[in-house]
């Protein structure tokens, strides 16, 4: 019975630090919804004020981007959502484009895998190039089979006629997540990216 005590408080130790870890992912899982829907509520509200906007749909690398007031003359509003995937977008951007936007930007692709994206991201651009005909697709950043990702975000895009872009970053553009842009990636996305917009609705 001794020998067995020493397994015994391990064992409880263990079950223990599980309980602990799946609490705190539905704890993190809660935490993103709420924000989800807080950013959802800004950009709605920034969207009703606006006049013909340029409308930035992304995730966390958009939504941390510090993009310009104004690209030619027109306000930008930067509708990045931390986390948010490309299926995400299907049940919200609808509601964000029709109508409003005078040019929309789709800048999704980190929260999905290539895969996903092959099916994810053709129904999506269809969905709203009906509804808004101005627009332009992003190519992911730095990651993990970001080529295979641009690969099918661009075909899904070709597929619609939509431009695609990507821009170009250097080794040392990340954090140490090797995902999310530090502030030497940003001040070559940002740019860039403004820079490709305002080409864009300048044809």
């Amino acid at each position: 019975m001794k020998r067995a005590i020493p397994w015994i408080v391990a064992a409880i130790a263990v079950l223990g630090l599980a309980a602990s870890f799946f609490e705190l992912q539905r704890e993190r899982g809660r935490q993103r919804r709420h924000h989800a829907l807080f950013r959802e509520f800004v950009i709605r509200s920034e969207l009703a004020e606006a006049k013909a906007p340029i409308l930035v749909i992304g995730d966390s690398i958009t939504e941390g981007a510090k993009l310009p007031r104004e690209i030619g003359g027109r306000a930008v509003i930067n509708a990045g959502i931390s986390g948010a995937t490309v299926e995400d977008f299907e049940r919200i951007a609808p509601g964000l484009v029709a109508g409003k936007p005078s040019f929309v930007v789709i800048a999704l692709g980190t929260n999905g895998t290539a895969e996903s994206l092959r099916v994810s991201y053709p129904a999506l651009l269809h969905r709203l190039k009906a509804l808004s005909p101005h627009m332009m697709v992003v190519g992911v950043t730095q990651q993990i089979d970001a080529d295979a990702k641009n690969a099918a975000i661009k075909a899904a895009a070709d597929r619609e006629g939509i431009h695609f872009f990507a821009v170009p970053l250097p080794a040392g553009s990340t954090r140490l997540d090797g995902v999310h842009l530090n502030d030497a990636g940003y001040r070559i996305y940002t740019p860039a990216l403004a820079a490709e917009i305002a080409d864009r609705i300048g044809r």
